[in-house]
């Protein structure tokens, strides 16, 4: 089950929520999609602007859940400007999936975040 909520960052107070049931690993981030489209559309957006500007999640990022996964704790860690913990992350990511192109530009932010230019020229 995937709850993806709106809450008013001042007061706490919920503003909208939806729901939605994946059925397996690998149909979390369509889960994830279908979640935020109905949410979107509670807070007042036009159905005809959702569909316009509703890009897949697997497409605008990846459709492995692992790669995500990996992606998402090296963010944590280069979020943290601990660059070097990062890097695996990063590469596991690209392990999984070759083609998640924002997983691919990462390593080479922390290289050239840890004045390692050589290995940042090669990315």
């Amino acid at each position: 089950m995937i709850t993806v909520e709106a809450v008013n960052a001042q007061t706490d107070d919920s503003l909208a929520r939806e729901q939605s049931e994946a059925d397996g690993k690998e149909q979390v981030l369509k889960a994830l999609d279908k979640a935020a489209s109905s949410l979107r559309q509670k807070l007042g957006e036009s159905l005809a602007s959702v569909q316009q500007f509703a890009t897949p999640l697997e497409q605008a990022t990846t459709s492995s859940l692992d790669a995500l996964k990996e992606y998402s704790l090296g963010e944590a860690e280069h979020l943290k400007t601990n660059d070097e913990a990062a890097i695996p992350h990063f590469k596991r990511a690209i392990e999984v999936d070759p083609n998640f192109a924002t997983a691919l530009c990462r390593p080479c932010i922390c290289f050239s975040n840890l004045s390692e230019a050589k290995q940042a020229d090669i990315c």
